[in-house]
């Protein structure tokens, strides 16, 4: 979302999901036709810090077609609770009872896609609901938010943090479509293109080789006391690499409070981090990622990657 009126994005995107983000998706899951399934059921328990300014919210996003590799057409936002000078993208146009609970609607677009988002008046702390509701409910909206024919492409849920967010804990979260059986989903950050960039340029260095595998670090976002980090692991051979593990050397002050896409052993100083079981698989030449969230500041860690 673009807050209003606090100028620039979010500094980061931590969130879980079900589903597929730019390409990946959770296994055994493919972009669900909404005409063929009546539920779509999540539950979600958070906990929130008492200062900062930041957004905990589901996105849910919706497409024309199939494909996963880029920005979704419509994004559906469900705002569990909010702290500081921020609102949604758009304006408020009607106020909704869903779930057992009451909304204001705000509908707008930023641009790349619509949005529309379920605002709360009070703080939730915990919820269960059919995102199949507030599906149906968006396209009562107007055409240009879908129809049943569309895609169900991802169920998220995470926060948006502008200023602080030391405390913003998803406590267990869980999603299922049509019937499917529950996952926990895994880790991500939050599309970057469907948002206007961060103020401060991304920071790039390091990396580390050792035979057909290598590592870069990119830190992605940063605020006061933490800071959000991405590594790219290659794949420098010419056939199929089975198996990663990066090494990192963390400064002083760092410590990961989340990774996504990997599992790690330790959380500060020298820490190692290997392939989940959907990611351990990389073409010739080819890539994957794992990001984390960690506090301290983001200075450069020493990467140094290996394969069996």
């Amino acid at each position: 979302m673009c807050p209003q009126p606090r100028p620039g994005a979010p500094t980061a995107y931590p969130a879980i999901y079900l589903g597929c983000h730019y390409s990946n998706c959770s296994p055994g899951f493919s972009p669900r036709q909404i005409s063929s399934f009546s539920n779509a059921s999540s539950s979600i328990s958070l906990s929130y810090p008492s200062s900062g300014t930041w957004d905990a919210a589901y996105d849910i996003w919706l497409n024309a077609d199939t494909n996963v590799s880029g920005v979704q057409d419509t994004e559906i936002m469900i705002w569990l609770n909010r702290q500081g000078n921020i609102q949604p993208i758009g304006s408020q146009t009607a106020t909704v009872n869903l779930g057992g609970r009451s909304w204001a609607v705000w509908t707008g677009s930023n641009g790349q896609n619509n949005v529309v988002s379920y605002v709360s008046s009070s703080p939730i702390t915990s919820y269960s609901f059919n995102v199949r509701d507030f599906i149906t409910d968006t396209f009562s909206r107007g055409s240009q938010y879908g129809n049943t024919s569309w895609y169900l492409t991802s169920i998220q849920a995470g926060f948006e943090p502008w200023i602080g967010g030391v405390g913003l804990t998803v406590n267990s979260f869980s999603a299922s479509v049509g019937g499917s059986a529950p996952t926990t989903g895994a880790p991500t950050t939050r599309p970057p293109t469907t948002r206007p960039p961060t103020t401060a340029p991304p920071t790039t260095g390091g990396g580390g080789q050792s035979g057909t595998c290598s590592a870069t670090y990119n830190q992605t976002g940063s605020w006061q006391g933490g800071y959000q980090a991405e590594v790219t692991v290659r794949n420098n051979g010419s056939s199929t690499l089975n198996g990663w593990t990066v090494r990192l050397g963390l400064a002083g002050g760092q410590s990961i409070q989340n990774l996504w896409n990997g599992v790690n052993s330790g959380t500060s100083g020298s820490i190692s981090v290997r392939n989940q079981s959907y990611n351990g698989s990389i073409g010739a030449n080819g890539t994957t990622t794992f990001g984390y969230v960690a506090n301290g500041s983001g200075s450069t860690p020493s990467l140094s990657c290996t394969s069996p």
